[in-house]
């Protein structure tokens, strides 16, 4: 049963609106873990939907030699996705969590602050919030902010800030530039800007917390946190109903559109039309509808990495990196594939087409840059009667 959050009824509000005439929430509060469910394993069909480069601001398909077409909101049609550009192909999933939202800039911001502050400055900060919450003269979130993300900066972990303006060559996107990632207003929405080893380094990070957190208590520590591979991704996507057989979104049907006429994802309408699913943007991570398996904006909103490397053709390897520890052969046989550095990247973004939302649709991206585009959530594997404390 799916169920639609009361945030994604809300009329669009301007940037500057969101930013300084929403209350100040608490920035540093407890810290917790993400939630994350349980996908059971099975066998599904994987593909079929779109296989695309990003060309400025354009979708582009790729075809079987890599020659671009322009993809645009009317043509091809939905339905008609060319065989060559993606194929279908059977593949087998084991049993593994993943969170139940992409990553926000409060979690992301949570772990620089306890990889980078003391705590007694990790406090400090707290307390100066506070007074800037209470309306003290003479400070700023900026200010208060100054010593963690000039650490944050040098230690190479702080998302890119000009991430909107190097994508969107600075239309309009100032705002968002200055103080997405700083402001508390922006604490429930994805965080962008991240790139690929900034994102493992948050898994890292929390998998380390976790088990500190586990083995405190007593109990066996549990594997560590890890970006998941693109076809957990894609089979976690179609949600319970879908999974097996694998339709085209995560919701039943070809329309973007819900019964009540509302949008079911954060997707562009079509040329320069962003606005129409109420959203400028992102929107926060818990908004419009989650799936069957109780996972929100597996389409839309921002497109995640996931572990692998992406080719333009589909292999083995490429869809299952656990081949790579498991049968070493394999990577001496292709060490050259092994050094491509674009990841791939899954569900498409609130600056993109219905298209790319499709569970079987796939893009690849710099590992190495962060996009305004591009967020990532957490996965898991999971071990025998292996219920998740943490």
């Amino acid at each position: 049963m799916v169920t639609q959050i009361d945030s994604d009824m809300r009329p669009l509000l301007p940037p500057l609106t969101i930013l300084f005439c929403l209350l100040l929430a608490n920035t540093i509060s407890a810290q917790q873990f993400p939630v994350m469910m349980p996908i059971p394993g099975g066998n599904f069909v994987a593909g079929g939907g779109y296989q695309y480069q990003l060309i400025r601001t354009h979708m582009h398909l790729i075809g079987e030699d890599s020659n671009y077409a322009r993809l645009n909101a009317e043509s091809p049609a939905i339905g008609e996705v060319p065989m060559s550009n993606n194929p279908e192909k059977a593949v087998t999933v084991s049993t593994f969590e993943i969170a139940a939202h992409e990553t926000s800039n409060k979690e992301y911001r949570d772990f620089l602050i306890d990889s980078l502050l003391s705590p007694a400055e990790s406090k400090a900060l707290q307390q100066r919030l506070k007074r800037i919450k209470s309306g003290v003269k003479g400070d700023s979130i900026p200010a208060a902010y100054a010593l963690l993300f000039e650490r944050a900066t040098n230690a190479g972990l702080l998302p890119d800030e000009h991430c909107w303006e190097n994508d969107w060559n600075g239309f309009m996107m100032n705002p968002y530039t200055v103080h997405y990632f700083k402001h508390p207003a922006f604490d429930p929405y994805p965080v962008v800007g991240v790139n690929w080893h900034q994102a493992n380094a948050y898994c890292a990070w929390l998998s380390t917390r976790a088990n500190k957190a586990l083995i405190a208590k007593g109990k066996p520590i549990k594997p560590d946190f890890r970006l998941p591979t693109e076809m957990e991704w894609e089979y976690a996507a179609g949600g319970i109903e879908n999974a097996k057989d694998h339709r085209n979104y995560p919701w039943s049907g070809w329309s973007p559109f819900g019964l009540n006429g509302k949008f079911m994802a954060n997707v562009k309408n079509g040329p320069g039309d962003y606005a129409a699913d109420s959203y400028m943007s992102t929107s926060p991570v818990k908004s419009f509808y989650s799936n069957g398996f109780g996972l929100y904006n597996m389409a839309g909103n921002v497109s995640e990495w996931t572990l692998d490397v992406f080719r333009y053709r589909h292999h083995a390897m490429d869809m299952e990196p656990e081949l790579r520890r498991n049968e070493p052969e394999l990577v001496e046989a292709a060490p050259a594939m092994l050094k491509l550095q674009e990841r791939v990247i899954k569900g498409g973004s609130w600056a993109d087409y219905i298209q790319a939302a499709m569970c079987g649709s796939r893009a690849g991206m710099d590992e190495n840059r962060g996009y305004s585009r591009v967020g990532f959530r957490v996965a898991r594997t999971v071990v025998a009667n292996g219920k998740a404390e943490f």
